[in-house]
């Protein structure tokens, strides 16, 4: 989907798992917005669970977390069930995702281990 030196988006064909990784730190609110619209989209063409997968993320910086909470409201609006995935050894990952569930209490929070593998049904 996206690369940068400093950070990847990937999905493979037919999947509803997004992946970002490295550092995402980008220069305005209207950035994420290019970023995050085409994901939302998809997100909304479906009413299939939807993964947000930010374990190989180290860094994200506040602009980014609006984002991805715009995302949760997003999926919370068009009743589409969303999963995120974290690393459950990242500081950072553990206290600012699970705040995302007051925007949703249904929102799905899935830590991994570093090095854990993703089922294949994603």
């Amino acid at each position: 989907m996206s690369e940068r030196p400093d950070y990847t988006i990937e999905r493979a064909a037919g999947s509803r798992t997004v992946a970002f990784a490295g550092v995402i730190r980008l220069e305005s609110t209207e950035a994420y917005e290019r970023l995050f619209q085409p994901l939302r989209s998809e997100m909304t063409a479906s009413k299939d669970r939807y993964t947000l997968d930010v374990s190989a993320v180290v860094f994200m910086n506040s602009s980014g977390i609006r984002a991805v909470a715009e995302l949760v409201l997003a999926a919370k609006q068009a009743r589409i069930p969303l999963t995120i995935r974290s690393d459950a050894k990242s500081p950072w990952q553990k206290k600012t995702l699970a705040s995302l569930r007051f925007l949703d209490s249904e929102l799905e929070l899935e830590a991994r281990a570093p090095g854990d593998v993703a089922s294949s049904s994603d």
